[in-house]
C-alpha cells in the first residue's frame, strides 16, 4: 500500500496537483509506518512538493512539515546519505506559509550544500544551489545570483522538465534586470515550447516569461494579447490553482489594453 500511494503522490506532483500529492504522500508516510518503517530516500518528494506553495488549495500545516523535516534529518544520518542530509537541511533552511512568503536562511543553505557537495549528488547540488540563488535575488544582489546560476549550468543537470521551466525562469529574471531584451527573447521562446505539453498553471508560468519580453521589449500588442490568453487560461481551468507568476500577466495585460505606452 505504501508504494501504491508514493505513486501516486509522485504521479500528482508531476503535474503540480498539490492537495492531492500530499495527500497521498501522506498516507504512504502512515503505511510505511505501520509497515515498520518510513525508508529515509522517501521524504524528498514530499518535501519538494511542498515548496511548490502556488500549487495547494490548502498549503500544509506548519507543524506538519516542521515534523516531516525532522523525520527526514533523522533518517538521513541514520542512513549515512549526506544527499538526503543535504535535502533534509535545505528544507528546514527554506520556510513559507499560506501566503507564499518565503525566507530563506543562507546560512543554513551553505550548509546544505557543503553536504550536497560531499555526497557528489549534482542534483542535490543544483536544487541547494537554485535556493541560494532565490536568496541572492530576493536581496536584490544580481551579481551573486548570477554567478549562482553559472554554477548551475556548469553542473549540466536538471531533475525533470519542470525544474528546467524553474532555471529558465531564473534565467529570465537575471536578463530582465540587466536589459537583455534578445536573451529575455530567446528565454521565452524556449518556455513556451517546454511547457506547451505541461498542465496549465506550469504554461502559466512560461507565458509570465513571454509577458516579461514583450514589456522590455515595448510589445504592447503582445502584452494585451498575452493577458487575454492568460485570462482564458485561468478560466479555461477552473480545478487549476494558480500561484502569484500568474498575476503579473493579467496586470500588464490590463495595462497594455489601457494604452500603455502607444500613441492612439
Amino acid at each position: 500500500r505504501a508504494a501504491a500511494e508514493r505513486a501516486l503522490g509522485d504521479a500528482y506532483a508531476a503535474t503540480y496537483r498539490a492537495d492531492e500529492a500530499w495527500k497521498h504522500y501522506r498516507r504512504a508516510r502512515v503505511a510505511y509506518q505501520e509497515g515498520g518503517g518510513v525508508p529515509a530516500d522517501f521524504y524528498p518528494a514530499p518535501l519538494k512538493i511542498r515548496t511548490k506553495w502556488g500549487a495547494f488549495h490548502t498549503y500544509p500545516d506548519t507543524a506538519e512539515i516542521t515534523a516531516l523535516i525532522d523525520e527526514a534529518e533523522a533518517a538521513a544520518r541514520a542512513s549515512a546519505d549526506r544527499s538526503l542530509v543535504a535535502i533534509a537541511l535545505m528544507n528546514r533552511a527554506i520556510q513559507s506559509d499560506a501566503s507564499s512568503s518565503v525566507t530563506h536562511d543562507e546560512a543554513g543553505l551553505n550548509q546544505a550544500l557543503v553536504e550536497a557537495e560531499a555526497s557528489e549528488d549534482q542534483k542535490t547540488q543544483r536544487q541547494v544551489l537554485g535556493y541560494l540563488f532565490g536568496a541572492a535575488a530576493a536581496r536584490c544582489d544580481v551579481d551573486r545570483a548570477e554567478g549562482l546560476l553559472q554554477r548551475i549550468a556548469r553542473l549540466g543537470v536538471v531533475d525533470s522538465e519542470v525544474d528546467q521551466l524553474e532555471l529558465l525562469n531564473a534565467r529570465s529574471s537575471i536578463a530582465f534586470v540587466r536589459g537583455d531584451i534578445k536573451a529575455l527573447k530567446e528565454i521565452a521562446d524556449e518556455a513556451i515550447a517546454l511547457a506547451r505539453p505541461m498542465g496549465p498553471h506550469l504554461r502559466s508560468h512560461a507565458a509570465v516569461l513571454a509577458g516579461f519580453a514583450a514589456l522590455a521589449s515595448g510589445d504592447w500588442d503582445a502584452l494585451e494579447a498575452g493577458g487575454a490568453q492568460m485570462a482564458r487560461l485561468i478560466s479555461d481551468s477552473p480545478g487549476t490553482t494558480f500561484c502569484p507568476m500568474a498575476s503579473p500577466m493579467r496586470g500588464l495585460g490590463g495595462l497594455a489594453e489601457g494604452g500603455g505606452g502607444r500613441t492612439r
